[in-house]
Order: C-alpha cells, then sequence, then structure tokens
C-alpha cells in the first residue's frame, strides 16, 4: 500500500490514451469516446500504430512519439501489451496508468509479468482490466460506464466493475454527485486502502462509500481504514458470501468495521442515503426514539423496524404527558408514537413537537406526515421545519406522499432538516446514526499491550504450549488446558454440579485466515430463550469492548440486566474476555481455544471444560493482529540535564482535555510555529484528531512530570505514509519550560522510534524565524532547505536509510 503518485489519477495534468492494437475494438471506441467527452481541461492524446485519428483527435505511433509526458495513461483492452507499455511509460517518465478492461485476466503468467514490471518501473496501476476511473469535477472518465455522473462530494470505490457500473446508473438517474468513481478490478497494485488513505485528506470528499469482496493484506487495510473514518463517514457494503469453510465470517468482518470505525449496510443503494445522513452532522445520544404523526399505520411501521433492529421507543414522562395533554386538549391519548389525527394542522405539529423535544427519554424525534384532502402538508412543513431548525435534539421528517408533500420535503432540504420518503427509511437511518457512533467509539478504544487490569505470565504459557508440543501434543486439555488458562487469571473448574438455571456461554478463539487471532461468544441457552446472535472481536480487549461484545451476544439482556445496568456477573465476564483475549494476543503458538459452557457462579465466572489447539509459531505474537494495541512497552523513564524526572508514554484518545489545558499554557508564538496559524484555541474536533491515532502508522509520545503523570510537558509526533518511506513529524514544547534540553530528548526518541519502525526519512516545516528548532534540527543531523514557494518555511530532512547504511558500514569496519 502507498499514496505514492496518486494525485497523477485524480488531478494530472495531461493524459494520453493508449487503444488496444492492431485493430480499434468497440471496448476502444467507448473508453475512448468517454475520456474525450468528458470535458478534461487539459490535452488529450491518443496512441495508435494504425489511426490517424480517434473522435477527431490526431493520434500518435507510439508513447515515445508523444510531444510531451503525459501524467495519467489509459488503456484500453490488450492487457498482454501491459508489461511493455509499463516500461514505456516509465522511461517517458508517466507516473500513473488505468487499465480498463470488460474480460478478467484469467492468465496468471501474464499477472506475474504485470506485478514484476510493476516492481522495476516507477508506474501505479489501477487494474488491470478494471472498470476504471471517473472524476467528475475536473472532467475524467476512464471508464466502462454508459452514465454520467455529475460532481458531488461522496466519493466511490469498488473492487468489482459491475458494481460500480451499476453505482454510476444508479445515481445518474437520481442526480447524486460524486467526487470520485472508481472500480479497482483485481488490484494488482492500487487497492482500496491506497484510496482511503488519500480520499481521508481530500477536502472535496465529504464520505467514502465502499464495496468489497476480500481485502489481501488486513492490517494495512484496518489502519486505512481507521485512519480515514476518524476524519469522515466511511460506509461499507461487501458482496462475497461467508466463504469455504475456514474462511472469514460475516460476524468478523462485522467485527474488523466495528473495530474500524466503518458503517456496514446490507445493499448498494443503501449507501448513498446513510452517507447523506452521517454527513449531514446530527448525532444522537442513544437508540430512543419519539415518533409524531397524524395516522397510526405508518408510525407503526415506523415502530416495528425501529424495535426489530434493537431500538427502543422513547417512554414517555409524566410531565410530558401532561404537557401534551395541556397543549392540545382533545388528544386521543397520549403515547409513543403520539397520533394527532388525520386532520392535524400546523399549529398542532408544532405545540406536540415542542414538548416532545424537551423529553429527556428520548434522544431524536420522528415528524411522520400523511397527506390527506384534510390537511396542508406544506403548512405542517413550515411548522415543523421552524422548530426543528432551531433544535439541539435531532428532528428527522418524514412526509409521505409524491406531488403533494414536494414542496415541504424541498423546505427541509433547504433547511438541512432530515428527510426521508417513509418511516421505515427514516427509522433505519436513526438506527444507523446510532450504530456508526457506537463503531466511533470502538475506534477510539485503545487496548494496552501490556494489561493493567490482572496479572497474567505470558512466558509461562509459551513454556506450558512448547512442552505439549514436545511431547507430541496439539491438542491441549483437561489439568493442561487448566494450568496454561490459570497463568492468565482463567479459571477451569470441571465440577458442574451447582449451574442448574444459570446462563451458560461459550467462548472461543479461533485463528482467522485473513484477520488472525478472533475472540467470539455465543448463549447456550434454547433457540427460544437466546437475545443475541453469535458475534466476535478483535483482540486484545478493554473492558469497555468487552462490554459491547457481550451486548451484542445478548448476554446483558440473558442475565436479565437494562441497557447499561451493571453487575457482579456482567463485571465477571468482561473481565474474563479481556484475560482471554490477552491470551490470544500474546500466546504465538494458539491456533484454536474453545471454553464451554462458561457460568458465572458465586465465586465468579469459570469455564467447565477448555480445549486448546497449539502449533510451532511462524510469526511473532504481535504481527499475527489485524490492530495494533496500545504499545506499552513504549513507556519509559527520562532525565533531563537538570535532573528533572520525566514519563514518557503514547498518546491516548482521552488526553484530549489534557492536550487542550496545555494550548492555553502557549505563547502566540509557539502557537505559530507549531500550527503555522494563530489560534486561540484547540477545539475539541481538533484535538480529537490529534489524540486519536493508528500506531501501525502514527506515533505521539508525551513527556509528564514523573510525579503526577498529569501535567503534559511536551509532545512529539510522526506521522508515516502507508508503506513507510517517509514520516512528518511535529513537536510542542510548554513555553514555560524552553531551554531546559525536553525537545532534544523528545527529537532523539521519536527519531530513534522512526528507525526502529524501518522509515525511510522524516521531514517536517519549521517557520524560518524559529531558530531554535532549527539549530535542534541541525545538531540531529536533518538537512534544510528553504521552501522555494514560501520563503518563510524551511523543509528539515532527515534520511534515516542512509544513516542505517553508516551505521552497518562503520559496524562492519
Amino acid at each position: 500500500m502507498s499514496v505514492r503518485h496518486l494525485e497523477h489519477f485524480l488531478k494530472p495534468r495531461s493524459i494520453a490514451f493508449i487503444g488496444g492494437e492492431p485493430g480499434f475494438d468497440r471496448l476502444g471506441a467507448h473508453v475512448a469516446r468517454r475520456l474525450l467527452r468528458a470535458g478534461f481541461d487539459g490535452p488529450i492524446m491518443p496512441v495508435h500504430e494504425s489511426r490517424l485519428a480517434i473522435e477527431s483527435a490526431l493520434t500518435f505511433k507510439s508513447v515515445d512519439a508523444l510531444p510531451l509526458a503525459p501524467d495519467l495513461a489509459v488503456l484500453a483492452g490488450a492487457p498482454e501489451r501491459l508489461p511493455e507499455l509499463i516500461a514505456q511509460l516509465d522511461r517517458r517518465g508517466t507516473r500513473a496508468a488505468v487499465s480498463v478492461g470488460a474480460t478478467p485476466v484469467g492468465d496468471a503468467p501474464l499477472l506475474q509479468r504485470i506485478a514484476a514490471a510493476l516492481r522495476e518501473h516507477d508506474v501505479r496501476l489501477v487494474g488491470p482490466q478494471a472498470f476504471g476511473l471517473v472524476v467528475p469535477g475536473r472532467g475524467i472518465d476512464a471508464s466502462l460506464a454508459t452514465a454520467s455522473v455529475p460532481p458531488g462530494d461522496l466519493a466511490f470505490v469498488a473492487q468489482s466493475a459491475g458494481i460500480a457500473a451499476y453505482m454510476m446508473e444508479w445515481a445518474a438517474l437520481r442526480q447524486v454527485g460524486f467526487s470520485m468513481v472508481a472500480g479497482l478490478g483485481p488490484m494488482l497494485d492500487v487497492d482500496i486502502g491506497d484510496l482511503l488513505d488519500h480520499l481521508a485528506l481530500d477536502s472535496g470528499t465529504r464520505a467514502i462509500l465502499l464495496h468489497l469482496d476480500h481485502v489481501s493484506d488486513a492490517r494495512e487495510f484496518m489502519s486505512a481504514a481507521r485512519v480515514a473514518a476518524r476524519i469522515k463517514p466511511v460506509i461499507v457494503v461487501r458482496s462475497s458470501p461467508p466463504g469455504p469453510l475456514g474462511g472469514t465470517s460475516d460476524a468478523v468482518w462485522a467485527a474488523a468495521f466495528r473495530r474500524s470505525g466503518l458503517l456496514a449496510v446490507p445493499r448498494l443503494a443503501d449507501l448513498v442515503g446513510a452517507a447523506r445522513t452521517l454527513a449531514a452532522g446530527f448525532r444522537v445520544g442513544g437508540d430512543r426514539l419519539a415518533i409524531l404523526t397524524n395516522g397510526a399505520g405508518p408510525a407503526l411501521l415506523g415502530a416495528d423496524v425501529l424495535l426489530e433492529g434493537g431500538g427502543r421507543l422513547a417512554q414517555l414522562s409524566e410531565a410530558t404527558v401532561a404537557g401534551l395533554t395541556r397543549a392540545l386538549p382533545d388528544l386521543r391519548g397520549a403515547a409513543n408514537p403520539l397520533d394527532l389525527g388525520g386532520d392535524a394542522d400546523g399549529a398542532r405539529y408544532a405545540a406536540a413537537l415542542e414538548i416532545l423535544l424537551e423529553e429527556k427519554a428520548a434522544d431524536a424525534v420522528l415528524v411522520v406526515f400523511t397527506p390527506l384532502a384534510v390537511n396542508d402538508a406544506a403548512g405542517a412543513g413550515r411548522a415543523v421545519a421552524e422548530i426543528a431548525a432551531r433544535s439541539r435534539k435531532p428532528v428527522m421528517t418524514a412526509w409521505l406522499g409524491e406531488e403533494s408533500v414536494m414542496e415541504a420535503r424541498q423546505l427541509f432540504r433547504r433547511r438541512q432538516i432530515a428527510s426521508y420518503d417513509s418511516p421505515e427509511a427514516a427509522v433505519t437511518a436513526f438506527l444507523r446514526l446510532g450504530a456508526w457512533q457506537r463503531n466511533r467509539r470502538q475506534l477510539m478504544e485503545t487496548p494496552p499491550s501490556a494489561p493493567t487490569l490482572f496479572e497474567r505470565d505470558r512466558e509461562a504459557a509459551a513454556r506450558l504450549a512448547q512442552a505439549e508440543l514436545a511431547a507430541g501434543r496439539a491438542r491441549i486439555e483437561g489439568p493442561a488446558a487448566a494450568a496454561l488458562l490459570a497463568t492468565y487469571g482463567i479459571a477451569l473448574r470441571p465440577d458442574g454440579a451447582a449451574d442448574a438455571g444459570l446462563p451458560q456461554f461459550r467462548v472461543a478463539v479461533r485463528r482467522d485466515p485473513l484477520f488472525g487471532p478472533v475472540l467470539g461468544i455465543d448463549t447456550l441457552a434454547p433457540p427460544q430463550a437466546r437475545r443475541g446472535a453469535p458475534t466476535a472481536s478483535l483482540p486484545p480487549l478493554n473492558l469497555s469492548l468487552a462490554r459491547r461484545l457481550l451486548e451484542d451476544a445478548g448476554v446483558d439482556r440473558l442475565l436479565g440486566l437494562a441497557p447499561g445496568e451493571d453487575s457482579p456477573s456482567m463485571a465477571g465476564l468482561e473481565l474474563m474476555l479481556c484475560k482471554v483475549a490477552q491470551l490470544a494476543a500474546e500466546l504465538a503458538e494458539l491456533v484454536t481455544l474453545e471454553m464451554a459452557p462458561v457460568v458465572v457462579g458465586p465465586g465468579g465466572p469459570a469455564t467447565r471444560s477448555a480445549v486448546l489447539v497449539v502449533e510451532q509459531a511462524t510469526l511473532p505474537a504481535g504481527d499475527r493482529l489485524a490492530i495494533r494495541p496500545y504499545p506499552a512497552e513504549l513507556e519509559q523513564s527520562l532525565v533531563l540535564e537538570d535532573g528533572t524526572a520525566l514519563f514518557l508514554r503514547p498518546i491516548r484518545p482521552e488526553d484530549v482535555p489534557m492536550l487542550q489545558a496545555t494550548f492555553h499554557r502557549l505563547t502566540p508564538s509557539d502557537v505559530a510555529h507549531r500550527f503555522f496559524t494563530s489560534l486561540k484555541e484547540l477545539s475539541e474536533p481538533m484535538a480529537a484528531r490529534l489524540t486519536q491515532i493508528d500506531y501501525d502508522r502514527e506515533m505521539a509520545l508525551m513527556a509528564f512530570d514523573t510525579e503526577s503523570r498529569e501535567e503534559l510537558m511536551g509532545v512529539v509526533r510522526i506521522s508515516a505514509d502507508a508503506d513507510r518511506e517517509q514520516a512528518e513529524f511535529a513537536i510542542l514544547v510548554r513555553s514555560d519550560l524552553k531551554g531546559r534540553g525536553l525537545g532534544r530528548r523528545l527529537m532523539e526518541r521519536i527519531v530513534a522510534y522512526a528507525g526502529e519502525r524501518g522509515i525511510g526519512r522524516i521531514w517536517g516545516h519549521v517557520m524560518a524565524d524559529n531558530t531554535p528548532m532549527l539549530s535542534l534540527a541541525r545538531m540531529l543531523g536533518f538537512e534544510l532547505a528553504r521552501d522555494p514557494e514560501d520563503l518563510g518555511v524551511v523543509h528539515a530532512t532527515l534520511d534515516l536509510r542512509r544513516r542505517r547504511a553508516q551505521g552497518s558500514s562503520s559496524t562492519s569496519q
């Protein structure tokens, strides 16, 4: 994965079209026509050996004959020519190519030759034989599409040509605009993770829509997805079936999406609706919905969808009921859904809505309107819009019908009030919004690599597993299983005489071929007594993630608990799951673990039996994980030259208040030197972005006073690109602590960390008047050069590969 040269796909200054040879078939004609008629503001240069012109554009005989090096090359068909064309484009200076084709490349040796050419030459490829690429805002259409879409702020990335073509047709009919549509095909080079990295920082893209059926590198995909989802909504639909025995199950995919902060939807048509809901910016505090209507039937349909989806109808308080009764004396009953009657006018809707918005038990209000001969759709819409526009609580609307309600719907869109065609669609959007917010909270969770909630002996666990393997036993059970589980504080007590009537569960670990170790839980209740479905999560876990896993499996309801209610049984199970997840994350030899039945008795949770399967490890334990955990191993103590003792640790999401408090202790000059602008405060979204990092790509080390570990003194960070070719650094030292050597120690530590991660070079921008930082950079070996486009900025670069090479050379001598 890499963002290298992606700008040439999306913002090229010139394009070459290379048709199939020796003839010019239907595919080539279609792609050429789409490309030349899309309105690209730059030269498009057709290349063809035998044709004089294509679409009235004169051709060139070869790539070498082109008058200038194109930024982007579009190749139509003839995949067998790709190895040769990639070499020619590289010699000419072209860095990006799209191979468009309707027939997949089934020739494995040809794919190998194309891959070899890509490795040898500095050219990025979409394809081969892909749907192609469409960038409406720049007049680029290099695709198999038959429909055209307007410019917009949604990006759609698909693996399937058919899916990409369908989305273009669907969106064109509804005039849905896109910043980009890409169908990537077999992803021999450019993949979904690459485009996620680019789109995350693209100011013209407000939400990202994905279709996928597989990923080749789970950690790289998760890393890119987590970075993008921290910045903007990412919605995904997956088309592939669960797969063959031993493949990645739907439950594991769902777990991966949740931990990445993505929202999964079941159908392609749901992608745009979900994106519009999330990108609108309103948020809900929970799953309790109040419904206001002038007809019971449509509202009850919405209520059914709500309850089936795990939401709740808000319970109206006595104060709300009393207020409704006073304001609407002829009301037939104050319940939820609240039916105002078919003849309800705008004033009646307004009075009821104002009262419902004050109900603390409701997280949002859905207003439903059914047009009848005795009511006024536009008048009711104006009354609702007036109140909804000034409400802090989300208001969703569903005006049923077509022509008679169009004026109200247009008003809602102008006032940026969520509007849907039906109560079911509105409730689905409400549930998805809640699911997305829960997933974003999971995205913020940072389970530690070393737990603090319990003691464990990972070396003892590894010794026991190795002893069993040395004895020829890959299957561990009975006393040996009890001994191994005990190293992580997991109780195995075979005596189940007192288990009658106690809820029972199955806890299992298996090694997924794509996402590595996966932890799952299922209830062992009869089907009619089940309250959830088998569910999974990716280790390691903390208590919050363990709680979500238990709730998804319906364990809280099986224990008779209300949503969010605590109990000793639930707390015990949460801790047990954390222990099992830690074992799965750290025991490299572990293949599978099954514990069943797990019961919660007076002495806490215990399993009555357990079976582990182990094998010789081929990878370090940490390399098997799909998500890199909080790197507790980077915590360390430092002492400055003046004797000040410091504690250094990686940043965590909960550090937002501390970062904001430290900001207020900075001088305006220091703020400008760090952020290259004048800021009066560090907003919560900006602080959240600085603290919610992906430890696989980024690192931020915070220095604290050793005594309290609560007073932040400075922070240094790097952010690497996907292939770790380079990383940008930034440093901030509290203004009242300058001149004590803290900045030097922080920079030395982050440079050392970058070297340990194999990063090629680190760089940063330094303001020209920041003399202390420039002196420090020189001392550390950075090369300094004025930015030619801004002489007030100095570009500082440290080549770590050269430093490592020099170090190895001196060592060998």
